[in-house]
């Protein structure tokens, strides 16, 4: 029989809101380490982490019935179809269900996901497919960070079927940090670059809605895509805040910007996102189709 304070320490751990996270953690790393249809040390390297961190609560539920299923695995390292099919009918039964189809819940799997599917350091063109697939799938999460990012990083990445060191570099830097695992180089220096930050096909309303613009534009000049922003009942805004519900990237880009496309109101914009603002970065053609579209 475990002691008081252990039993105590478990209930803390157990509330569902902690329990949500790790079970949902894990559904996203079994997903993620077969992606590509190959399994490897450094990807079952997750599943002892996660048994690890959850091992005082071996003996107790539900941690006493995902261990012997983990434990399996990690014995004959393989995880085939059946055993991943028993941890994600478990995981589900556990959280009830309805907590997989939260906003929460989903970004829970997609974290785990994307840990499983960079814990090699290599990002194979299946694993990109079925990211997408799945992003696909779950696509109630745009404006939801970091979603918009990785679809666009993404459809760029898989545009010409080809995946280049320069796009696997951009991505996996980019998942990286999302899931806190920051290489630094010689230097110390993290390793970031991102380019691919505007939301793919998005939904563009404008009625009450602020529009914010940032670098510059052969079609029109600034003020007169903020004349036909209001025209159509929207806001311009000059600043970029929390509550701004579009960031407008000008497709002439912008000589001044440290980072292929970053401005100092694009890294405004992305800690605003980090911090769960629904604000969504969008590029000037996007915009200009929906002023059209709009304008009937």
């Amino acid at each position: 029989m475990m002691e008081h304070e252990d039993h105590s320490q478990y209930r803390t751990f157990c509330e569902q809101q902690v329990l949500e996270k790790s079970v949902n953690t894990l559904i996203g790393i079994v997903e993620g380490i077969t992606a590509d249809g190959e399994t490897n040390p450094e990807e079952f390297s997750l599943l002892n982490e996660w048994m690890f961190v959850h091992s005082p609560y071996e003996r107790l539920h539900p941690f006493n019935e995902f261990f012997p299923l983990i434990s399996r695995v990690l014995e004959d390292g393989v995880l085939d179809e059946s055993e991943r099919a028993d941890i994600g009918w478990l995981s589900r039964k556990v959280i009830r269900g309805e907590f997989l189809n939260s906003a929460k819940g989903d970004m829970q799997v997609l974290h785990g996901l994307l840990q499983g599917v960079i814990a090699d350091g290599q990002l194979k063109k299946d694993e990109l497919v079925m990211l997408q697939r799945w992003l696909g799938e779950h696509d109630h999460l745009k404006r939801v960070w970091p979603y918009d990012e990785i679809e666009s990083l993404l459809m760029s990445t898989l545009s010409d079927g080809i995946v280049d060191q320069n796009e696997h570099n951009a991505l996996m830097a980019f998942l990286q940090d999302f899931c806190e695992l920051k290489p630094e180089n010689a230097n110390g220096e993290v390793q970031y670059a991102v380019t691919g930050v505007c939301a793919v096909c998005p939904d563009i309303e404008f009625e009450g809605k602020k529009f914010a613009i940032t670098g510059a534009s052969d079609r029109l000049k600034r003020s007169e895509f903020e004349d036909r922003i209001a025209a159509l009942g929207g806001v311009p805004h000059p600043r970029v805040t929390k509550d701004l519900d579009y960031l407008v990237i000008g497709a002439s880009g912008n000589p001044c910007w440290a980072y292929a496309c970053y401005g100092r109101k694009v890294e405004m914009a992305m800690k605003f996102r980090r911090e769960g603002s629904q604000l969504m970065i969008i590029h000037e053609n996007d915009l200009w189709d929906a002023i059209l579209d709009a304008r009937g």
